[in-house]
């Protein structure tokens, strides 16, 4: 019972997730963050259902949109990288994962010696710490 109603929430969420990927798609264009992050999570839906290669194909969707529209140092972008990376891994593909996360942590030392921003610097050491505990 537990397991076919778990199975049914996700279905109901993929459903949602299409319908407003189809929308976002239609009224702001392809190539908008919404979009990405509505592909981020159909990415991690799929990864909840045990399928990492369509998890991994939505995660680097959003993560080629998120290149084109935002700063290298975003959060949000970094946040997709290490979801292609966890992918990655999950298929077994850890020459992939560690050349991704590798890109990660690069961006994130660049981004702390840059950064007087006291809340961003704390964001990119939240992200940093889950970036090593993913190499780890």
């Amino acid at each position: 019972g537990k397991c076919c109603g778990k199975n049914r929430h996700l279905r109901l969420a993929k459903r949602a997730l299409l319908r407003s990927l189809s929308l976002f798609e239609i009224h702001s264009g392809p190539y908008h963050v919404d979009v990405a992050r509505v592909q981020d999570a159909l990415g991690r839906l799929y990864a909840l259902r045990g399928k990492p290669r369509r998890a991994l194909e939505y995660h680097e969707s959003a993560l080629r949109i998120k290149s084109a529209i935002l700063n290298a140092r975003d959060p949000s972008l970094v946040r997709s990288m290490m979801k292609v990376a966890a992918c990655h891994r999950a298929l077994g593909q850890l020459e992939e994962a560690e050349e991704v996360l590798g890109e990660v942590l690069d961006g994130q030392n660049v981004a702390l010696l840059r950064s007087a921003d006291a809340e961003y610097r704390s964001s990119m050491m939240t992200l940093v710490g889950r970036t090593m505990r993913m190499i780890g």
